[in-house]
């Protein structure tokens, strides 16, 4: 978290040098999170009110310039919850976080934008020192750039969901790498019931949220 901020304050500093052209400004302050799960929108929602809180007091003059990203491969945020409490955190953070906008090179202190930008049913295919590129070939200059869509499945746990069949492989647009199980921890598709999985490496049928104490404690 120190290194986190500490990267935040120096980007602002950075951006506060004398003849920088808007568009250095506009990339030095744009900042990525990637992945729109419980972590990713607890940090953007941080960031965003250290944006409105902070900012102000010491940057004013930077504040139109400031672009939060936040993106996923899902068609929504918090993809496991409930839709109320997604819609609720689009609201949050589309409609509640804006900055000036910039015309002509002047602020207007009339109009306002939000300075998150909400980039969903998107995968990250690559990511460089400076750029994001995602699956529709869109590129995103950033600063700083934070993951937080967790960590991919173990060799051996895909190996077991291949050889599980169809009924592992049907269920994988939502359990992204996990061993699929009933409500008594039985692998579907394990023909005799003799396979059984617990932790983060499974999600229930029902739920599709992970058996690990992060889950839990998310929900």
């Amino acid at each position: 978290a120190r290194v986190i901020r500490k990267k935040l304050l120096n980007c602002f500093e950075r951006a506060n040098v004398p003849n920088l052209s808007d568009e250095e400004r506009r990339k030095l302050l744009t900042f990525a999170i990637i992945g729109a799960g419980p972590t990713g929108i607890e940090f953007a929602s941080e960031l965003a009110d250290f944006v409105e809180q902070d900012v102000p007091k010491y940057w004013p003059h930077l504040l139109s310039f400031v672009s939060i990203k936040l993106i996923d491969a899902n068609p929504t945020v918090l993809q496991p919850f409930d839709k109320d409490l997604q819609d609720a955190a689009i609201e949050a953070l589309q409609h509640r976080f804006t900055t000036p906008v910039i015309k002509d090179g002047q602020v207007d202190g009339q109009s306002q934008r939000s300075f998150v930008e909400l980039i969903l049913n998107q995968r990250v295919n690559e990511v460089t020192e400076d750029t994001i590129t995602l699956s529709n070939g869109r590129e995103i200059s950033y600063s700083v750039a934070t993951w937080a869509g967790g960590i991919g499945s173990l060799p051996i746990t895909l190996d077991i969901i291949n050889g599980l069949g169809d009924q592992q492989k049907d269920c994988q647009g939502i359990a992204k790498g996990k061993i699929v199980v009933d409500p008594y921890l039985r692998a579907i598709g394990a023909h005799d019931s003799s396979v059984f999985a617990i932790g983060d490496c499974a999600c229930v049928k029902s739920s599709c949220l992970p058996l690990g104490a992060n889950a839990t404690a998310a929900e």
